[in-house]
């Protein structure tokens, strides 16, 4: 869809029947990760599966201020020549990265292993959002570009964005890192160490956050000739010789992504299959394995080595870590207002320093929609709904369900009365919008609201949603 043509609120209806295949745009997790990476390499590079949301189309946009050859052949494919080394500037250049959390904490590591005067800013949502672990960690590799001037210094307030880096590159070295906000904290030191002046190491000092995000960043350096030694306590880079460009990479499709369809299967029917998402994707062990969360609650699940297909069942709360899945722990959330007994997130504090508190946002949402929920500091406890969802809709309006006379699952215009809607606030993070979709597809009158905020990693998220419904 077209942005300027986005409405200010879709309402989600639910579908007669929902089946089919899906393969979700590419994951924006890895696409960050290797633009980048393509850039600084050595050689050329195809790359394919790019997702078109936004946090791409930003770090692409910087690459471009960073001079990078970059040759955008279709929306989800480039070809990019590499430089072969860090970035350089004579002249200040000044990045704009939105809310892009990638684009902020991966480049921030970058640049500081390249030379030059560069500055990272974002909206105000970003200017909240910590940097400052990952700054204390650069601290004390970095190489000053003026003797009389700081490395780093922060615009506005220390530990978060904007963030100024006056630097001719990273020494050799140790240090350390708190990884218990972020992996992402983890991801912009470690893709820096190839790029430094000598061996470096990375010492991580507490509990990591999201540790499969790691392992991806770790297993993409490999492919990209930087290989780290792993350590019981954190990470080396031995011999730091930069990254060599393989001559082709297609991104995988974004298992977050995939777990709202296979959710939706969970609730409405199914069977739907999403392809290229599997055991044998390089995410399976974080983000991938919500199809065993969905199988741990009662739906049916069959798992193969790059499909995944999910049809309904008889689906009981569970109480569970999300500490590797704290993207699809949202869609987990969601669904949890349709299964039979209380279902408890665990460790999903960093919820709190995502594109929203997402915690406090998805425990408000929640309780709009009938259920009794507890937050606590990290964790979220879900009381579902009192009453079935057909039950709840029709005692809201004497109308037929709008599931009687109507495929659509989204529309810009309601089927009932306005006010008969649960109006959904999305705190223009496109997660909660995609998440509480599958509310109104489990037959909860649902208005979501800002719909456009899916932009930022999957503009066409409602159409593909649309396109499973089935006469």
């Amino acid at each position: 869809m077209n942005p300027v043509n986005w409405p200010p609120h879709y309402y989600i209806h639910q579908p007669i029947h929902f089946e089919g295949y899906i393969s979700p745009p590419g994951s924006k997790s890895t696409a960050n990760r290797v633009l980048p990476l393509a850039a600084v390499g050595k050689g050329s590079i195809t790359l394919e599966g790019l997702p078109q949301g936004e946090d791409v189309r930003l770090m692409i946009e910087a690459l471009h201020t960073l001079k990078v050859d970059i040759d955008q052949q279709t929306p989800t494919s480039c070809h990019i020549r590499g430089q072969g080394a860090a970035f350089t500037t004579s002249q200040p250049i000044h990045l704009h990265l939105g809310n892009s959390g990638t684009c902020m904490r991966f480049l921030s590591g970058l640049l500081a292993a390249s030379q030059g005067q560069y500055t990272l800013d974002g909206v105000q949502r970003m200017r909240e959002r910590p940097l400052g672990p990952l700054v204390e960690a650069l601290e004390p590799l970095l190489i000053p570009l003026y003797k009389d001037k700081n490395a780093l210094s922060f615009g506005l307030t220390p530990g978060f964005p904007p963030l100024t880096l006056s630097t001719q590159g990273l020494r050799a070295g140790v240090t350390q890192l708190d990884p218990s906000l972020s992996s992402q904290f983890v991801t912009g030191i470690l893709l820096a160490l190839p790029l430094a002046q000598g061996p470096v190491t990375l010492n991580l000092n507490a509990e990591v956050v999201s540790a499969p995000y790691i392992a991806l960043t770790q297993a993409l350096m490999e492919i990209w000739g930087a290989p780290l030694h792993k350590e019981a306590t954190g990470y080396t880079c031995l011999e730091p010789k930069g990254y060599t460009n393989p001559s082709h990479y297609t991104v995988e499709p974004d298992p977050s992504s995939a777990s709202y369809f296979l959710a939706a299967a969970a609730l409405c029917g199914g069977p739907v299959t999403v392809k290229g998402v599997g055991h044998n994707c390089l995410q399976w062990a974080g983000e991938g394995g919500f199809a065993r969360v969905l199988e741990q609650m009662g739906a049916q699940v069959q798992i193969n080595s790059h499909t995944i297909t999910v049809q309904a069942g008889v689906l009981k709360g569970i109480t569970i870590n999300m500490d590797s899945m704290s993207d699809t722990a949202m869609t987990l959330a969601v669904l949890a207002l349709f299964a039979e007994g209380p279902t408890v997130l665990t460790h999903i504090g960093n919820w709190r320093h995502k594109e929203t508190d997402r915690l406090a946002a998805m425990a408000c949402e929640l309780r709009k929609c009938g259920a009794q929920v507890t937050e606590g500091e990290d964790w979220l406890s879900i009381q579902p709904l009192s009453v079935s969802p057909s039950a709840l809709h029709n005692s809201m309006t004497s109308h037929p369900s709008p599931s009687t006379h109507t495929q659509a699952v989204y529309s810009a215009t309601p089927l009932l009365n306005d006010d008969q809607y649960i109006p959904i606030h999305t705190y223009n993070d496109h997660r909660m919008a995609m998440a509480f979709t599958l509310a109104g597809l489990g037959g909860l009158p649902i208005k979501i609201l800002n719909p456009s905020c899916v932009e930022k990693t999957y503009p066409q998220y409602f159409t593909d949603m649309q396109g499973l419904c089935k006469n």
